[in-house]
């Protein structure tokens, strides 16, 4: 036999012996495991504030550029709270990761654009109905490492004045 031949089939051999190290026998994989879920307590935070905020600068040529902040801020009696979290909810339900927030208050630009003066924010209104169809649910983390249960999803631009 040459020896290329024999190099081959020993490289060969070598690379099913891996494949076969590395595959599970059916019905021996290992369970996932799914992270722990802290213990509720308490009742869930207070939406306190929700605001648009409108923003314009004046550009070159008589134009215009502007952006639209959604604002929404929230509380949790007893001053205990560590952090506090946001976990996005749409019609096909709550997303997966968390988003901890700054302080306690949710912000996002919803709505932008850059357009001539005259025409004024031009397609926020459309903007701000396709962000509406996003929603947040909050909770806060208080220092013994338990959670408030989460807040009904809050609709993403929606209002409350202060107070």
């Amino acid at each position: 036999m040459h020896p290329r031949s024999v190099a081959l089939l020993t490289g060969l051999g070598l690379f099913a012996l891996l494949l076969v190290g590395c595959s599970t026998p059916a019905g021996t994989a290992q369970p996932e495991t799914s992270p722990v879920e802290p213990v509720e307590a308490g009742v869930p935070v207070e939406v306190v504030e929700a605001l648009l905020n409108d923003e314009m600068t004046t550009e070159q040529n008589g134009r215009i550029s502007w952006t639209t902040t959604w604002r929404a801020c929230f509380e949790q009696d007893g001053g205990d709270t560590t952090r506090f979290e946001a976990q996005a909810v749409t019609t096909e339900g709550s997303g997966t990761s968390l988003r901890e927030l700054d302080g306690q208050c949710l912000e996002l630009d919803i709505a932008r654009g850059v357009n001539d003066a005259a025409a004024g924010m031009l397609g926020r209104d459309i903007q701000l109905a396709e962000a509406s169809t996003l929603a947040y649910r909050v909770r806060a983390v208080l220092d013994d490492g338990t959670v408030t249960p989460w807040t009904e999803p809050v609709r993403v631009g929606a209002t409350k004045p202060p107070g």
